[in-house]
């Protein structure tokens, strides 16, 4: 009996390390074709269900982004894991959960919205697409990451204020030098 549970082991380990070769095979030459964007949106509305494997399917292209009924946005994939979140599990449902219904709520009731930190501007797109009144201004440190985030805002043709956060750090330093000043006034 020992024995037959011993070369079941072994089978189960040979069986998993064929299925990861096999996997890892299959995801090689998923990132080697073109038309990815169209392989994931086939898979995607084929309602296959593909548990983790969607993580490894990443596409480089635009797409649109859910936020309620009749209100989105569109987005441009990178093949970053946000945008790859978002796009196999909709606005905020693994992404940010914990934070993106009070988002969603508060952006509907500002009339000023800034986005700290706006990486490729999904807070920010959300906030423009709920609320198109509100003056959104988006701040990322980012070259290479600003540049996405103003693609994102002219492709939406939104008025978002993107502004690399240079600009805050200056905005800042000023702010600080004139408190300074004040303190140094009010206490002689």
């Amino acid at each position: 009996m020992i024995r037959f549970f011993k070369l079941f082991q072994i089978a189960i380990s040979i069986g998993m390390k064929i299925t990861t070769v096999i996997y890892k095979m299959g995801i090689s030459i998923y990132t080697k074709l073109p038309a990815k964007y169209i392989i994931c949106k086939l898979l995607k509305l084929s309602k296959i269900p593909i548990g983790l494997v969607y993580k490894d399917l990443k596409f480089n292209s635009t797409f649109k982004v859910k936020v309620r009924d009749n209100v989105s946005f569109k987005m441009v994939s990178y093949g970053g894991r946000i945008e790859n979140e978002i796009f196999w599990n909709g606005l905020f449902n693994s992404f940010e959960n914990e934070t993106g219904w009070i988002w969603k709520i508060l952006a509907k009731e500002s009339e000023v919205i800034f986005d700290i930190g706006a990486n490729t501007g999904i807070y920010s797109l959300t906030a423009k697409a709920l609320n198109s009144k509100a003056k959104v201004v988006a701040f990322e440190p980012s070259t290479n990451t600003f540049n996405k985030l103003v693609k994102n805002n002219d492709i939406n043709n939104y008025d978002i204020v993107c502004a690399p956060i240079k600009v805050v750090i200056l905005f800042f330093t000023i702010v600080i030098i004139l408190i300074k000043q004040v303190l140094h006034y009010l206490l002689r």
